[in-house]
């Protein structure tokens, strides 16, 4: 099993590494704040003109807090079923100036320009950052920005008992390397440290911490939702790890829920 690396996400794309996700991520992903898209709202003067590019959108979970502050939104992503929740979102919401592409950040093509904002929700990592954010600067415009939403994880942010105990169930099925769907997760750069080699290098950060209490089955729903420990890297062992896991975990609350504090970073990336 080989580790990725950016070159390897040429070969293995979300498609693999999310395959059968679509679902769980739509129903257990918790939501970003109001507050995240409030600051974006206003950081960058949003009036309900311009283009939004969702960029590798998932279920929707970014342009349905967006939408409404562009004339258009494009939302991209390279998983079908992905799309088709995502449409599904957009039809919930009443999002209909919009528009669905199939396909990966890297292949954006000339018809989504002009771009006011660029957005990535847990989604900027798995693309060739550097080349992306180059390719961008053909569309986003003079004044515009890309900007990224990125969740903490089981693997960052605060600490936590229960997600001490989640993480060794994992090891313990699928071993100490962390995966990525059909191969194992490598430390990247920093999201900053990419974008300070390209245009969009004038950063602002901030960061929004949301209260959150899971269940068993929001655990477990997350952990589908995810390229490291869905129910096609477990394979046969799914059942197996469900048992496991719940036996580890019943034993750390009496009424079967579990605080976290999830923190939300939000990057603003403009040209100099």
């Amino acid at each position: 099993m080989l580790a990725l690396t950016s070159e390897d996400l040429d070969e293995i794309i979300m498609t693999e590494l999310f395959v059968g996700t679509a679902d769980h991520y739509r129903r257990f992903r918790p939501p970003y704040p109001q507050e995240a898209f409030d600051w974006i709202v206003a950081r960058h003067g949003l009036d309900g003109a311009g283009r939004l590019l969702d960029c590798g959108c998932g279920p929707g979970n970014v342009f349905v807090g967006l939408a409404r502050w562009f004339s258009h939104t494009i939302a991209m992503d390279p998983d079908a079923e992905m799309l088709a929740m995502a449409r599904r979102a957009a039809a919930a919401e009443r999002i209909e100036a919009i528009t669905f592409v199939l396909g990966r950040a890297e292949d954006i093509a000339d018809t989504v320009g002009p771009l006011r904002v660029a957005a990535f929700g847990a989604s900027f990592h798995w693309t060739d950052r550097i080349a992306v954010a180059r390719h961008l600067d053909r569309f986003v415009e003079p004044d515009g920005a890309v900007v990224i939403l990125s969740p903490s994880s089981l693997w960052s942010g605060r600490v936590f008992e229960w997600k001490a105990v989640v993480i060794d169930t994992i090891k313990h099925w699928l071993g100490n390397e962390r995966r990525a769907g059909p191969g194992t997760y490598s430390a990247k750069p920093l999201h900053q440290e990419c974008l300070k080699q390209t245009p969009f290098c004038a950063l602002t950060e901030v960061t929004f911490v949301q209260p959150h209490v899971w269940t068993y089955d929001g655990i477990i729903g997350y952990l589908y939702s995810t390229s490291f420990a869905s129910r096609a890297v477990l394979g046969d062992n799914v059942a197996n790890f469900e048992k496991d896991l719940h036996e580890r975990l019943s034993g750390l609350s009496a009424d079967g829920q579990f605080a976290d504090e999830i923190e939300y970073s939000v990057i603003s990336a403009r040209r100099e």
